[in-house]
């Protein structure tokens, strides 16, 4: 953190976007080693870069926070690692928000739902037939920015 401040000044948003996830990882399969590979990544790093911005903020606009979480973190099978992993991620950060709101440095969190990307080619298949599962389509990275004809109205269209 030290060098990137001193290359590229102070930290405006800090994106926390890792993730690790493990197949197996249900009941069966669980270790203290699996777990604690998900929590280093998916909520002790973002811990701690959260804690090293706001320790370096002193004056100027204040940074920003967005950590990327997951529907998973409500808990899915087969998934125990990773879903309470990411469920601490989230409660990280209502708690950071709330510690750091005063300073003005706003933490929030997106949960953006499966990606289906080439690294994992049908890994979202076992969604289907489950409660809530199989219902919206599986989104590609390439599929993130674009919007559906239907979806597309005029703002006048949107609040008539």
């Amino acid at each position: 953190m030290r060098r990137l401040v001193a290359a590229s000044g102070p930290v405006d948003v800090l994106v926390n976007n890792a993730e690790h996830c493990e197949t197996p990882d249900d009941l069966e399969s669980l270790t203290a080693e699996s777990l604690e590979r998900h929590y280093r990544v998916n909520a002790i790093a973002p811990a701690l870069l959260i804690a090293e911005v706001a320790r370096r903020y002193v004056s100027g606009p204040p940074p920003a926070v967005v950590n990327v979480s997951t529907d998973a973190a409500r808990a899915f099978p087969g998934q125990l690692g990773y879903s309470t992993s990411k469920a601490a991620l989230e409660a990280l950060t209502r708690a950071t928000a709330l510690d750091l709101g005063p300073r003005g440095i706003r933490v929030n969190a997106v949960a953006p739902g499966p990606v289906q990307t080439r690294l994992a080619p049908g890994a979202l298949d076992h969604r289907a037939g489950r409660p809530g599962g199989g219902r919206a389509r599986a989104v590609t990275p390439g599929g993130l920015a674009r919007v559906p004809k239907s979806a597309r109205k005029s703002r006048a269209e949107k609040t008539a």
